[in-house]
């Protein structure tokens, strides 16, 4: 299996996979990214989580903007759903699914990402 991120750049085998054919080839804006801004991820947290694709979603995306944020900041229930849960549906009992899903899996996120600063608000997530 062979997945091209835009221009080959940097080149690495995926050791813990068993095929040994597995080659990702990182296009150099994205290397310079992933570079310039790593997210300090926790295996352990990884561990814990692995049952739930989801929350390993939000985990990852928790870490990323608890490293970088440098303000408050409120993110609308119907946004998280474009990037978390767009097998929900594009209906109000859909969006009000996914809700229910996303906060379950905060709560078991936060469990062992005590860093993940936010909070529930009416109309979406708000940063403390």
């Amino acid at each position: 299996m062979r997945l091209l991120l835009s221009f080959k750049v940097a080149t690495f085998v995926a050791s813990y996979l068993r095929d040994a054919n597995f080659l990702v080839t990182l296009g150099r804006d994205f290397f310079d990214e992933i570079i310039a801004r790593p997210v300090p991820i926790d295996k352990c947290v990884l561990r814990a989580l692995k049952r739930s694709p989801m929350a390993i979603d939000i985990y990852c995306w928790l870490t990323y903007r608890m490293s970088y944020l440098r303000k408050r900041i409120f993110i609308p229930w119907e946004a998280l759903q474009m990037q978390f849960g767009a097998d929900y549906g594009a209906n109000a009992q859909s969006l009000r699914d996914f809700k229910r899903a996303l906060l379950k899996h905060l709560r078991a996120v936060k469990a062992v990402y005590p860093l993940a600063n936010v909070e529930e608000a009416e109309q979406g997530l708000k940063s403390r």
